[in-house]
């Protein structure tokens, strides 16, 4: 019995380069734990992020269950091949330099906003909510697009399409246009704020 699983096992681990990826993310998160090396600590950006959500357990299910289902519906009907890699690798880098630019606008406009006497202190506190909350949402977003990127990255160097490796990226990648939805909402709710 134990040697199916152990056969099973390296069967994954042949074709299915993301597990050492995944392992390695996971050596330098322990490492960075335990040693206080906060570099790749991402800890804190998920906690932040998934605090923008902590009245509503429906965002939640979508922004990480619904991923789960389409990722494993797409990697049944195509797995990743390059030209799949090439497109998804090209949208991403596209939106990671957007996502860094929305959170230059962001800090604009929370200085700005600073500068701001005339607004009654509930219509503040929502709108510094918002502020904080859209932040967090970019940098999660980021965070997604980096995995996502290494994940692409790792796949097309070895020339190894496992299902493994489609499913991960897939996930990532549903999860990241699913977090543009609520980075656009956040966006209109925050704009809408401060001009009104």
């Amino acid at each position: 019995m134990m040697e199916k699983y152990l056969h099973l096992f390296r069967d994954i681990l042949k074709n299915n380069n993301s597990i050492y990826l995944i392992i390695s993310i996971l050596i330098l998160f322990i490492i960075g734990k335990k040693s206080n090396i906060t570099f790749f600590d991402f800890s804190d950006i998920i906690k932040k992020y998934t605090s923008c959500f902590r009245k509503s357990k429906i965002t939640i299910c979508i922004v990480f269950v619904l991923p789960i289902i389409l990722a494993y519906i797409a990697v049944r009907e195509n797995k990743i091949d390059d030209s799949t890699i090439n497109i998804i690798t090209i949208i991403i880098s596209i939106l990671t330099a957007m996502f860094f630019t929305l959170i230059q606008v962001i800090i604009d406009l929370r200085e700005k906003y600073k500068c701001k006497e005339d607004i009654d202190a509930t219509k503040s506190k929502h709108i510094k909510a918002l502020i904080n909350e859209t932040f967090y949402l970019l940098m999660y977003e980021i965070m997604n697009s980096i995995f996502i990127l290494l994940f692409c990255f790792m796949t097309i160097f070895s020339k190894k399409y496992g299902e493994l490796d489609s499913y991960i990226i897939y996930y990532f990648s549903v999860t990241l246009i699913l977090n543009l939805f609520i980075v656009l909402s956040r966006m209109f709710d925050l704009i809408h704020n401060i001009l009104e």
